[in-house]
């Protein structure tokens, strides 16, 4: 075979795929085309994000077959919009997926000035998808963190209704004794 060219390209939720073989003057062209929405296997790298935590980053896991998606710890990458990407993206998926009910758990502790507006963007997306299915967003916080608990109340202002707040215990309960 003289010239193999093969191209995919991928237009929501549809990939696209044309194959192309020149062998002895005859030339061959195969095209196909996959609908993504039609796979349901919840395994699926477009059905799951995971993101591991680190000492400057977020745990991120999301199951669009479960209907869920967390954000938890800290957020201080050096670059915020690489990041969080995956995650956005993971987000655009939602539009053609089945759940009529998505939850998103949001428990971060500490982030950046960077991550701020991202974490917007996140938000106005699942605000835009609640047009489409239940989107809830618990924003947690701990019960003595007022800085936390005032940011989640500012954006439960911008987002709305589908944002709620919930306090919880604090992790350090050091009881100091004379």
């Amino acid at each position: 075979m003289n010239d193999q060219k093969i191209k995919f390209f991928l237009i929501q939720p549809i990939i696209y795929a044309d194959y192309r073989i020149i062998d002895n003057n005859l030339y061959y062209r195969i095209q196909f085309k996959i609908n993504l929405t039609n796979l349901t296997n919840s395994s699926s790298p477009m059905n799951i994000i995971e993101i591991k935590e680190t000492s400057k980053s977020l745990k991120v896991y999301g199951n669009i077959a479960e209907g869920t998606l967390l954000l938890s710890g800290k957020s201080l990458p050096e670059n915020a919009r690489e990041f969080f990407t995956p995650v956005l993206e993971w987000i655009d998926t939602l539009s053609a997926s089945v759940p009529q009910k998505f939850q998103v758990d949001l428990d971060i502790e500490y982030y950046n000035t960077s991550t701020s507006s991202i974490i917007y963007k996140i938000l106005n997306k699942l605000k835009q998808e609640s047009k489409n299915r239940e989107v809830q967003i618990v924003w947690h916080f701990e019960e003595d963190d007022l800085e936390m608990e005032e940011v989640g109340i500012d954006l439960q202002e911008i987002i709305g209704a589908i944002m709620t707040l919930k306090p919880k215990k604090s992790q350090d309960e050091t009881v100091w004794v004379k």
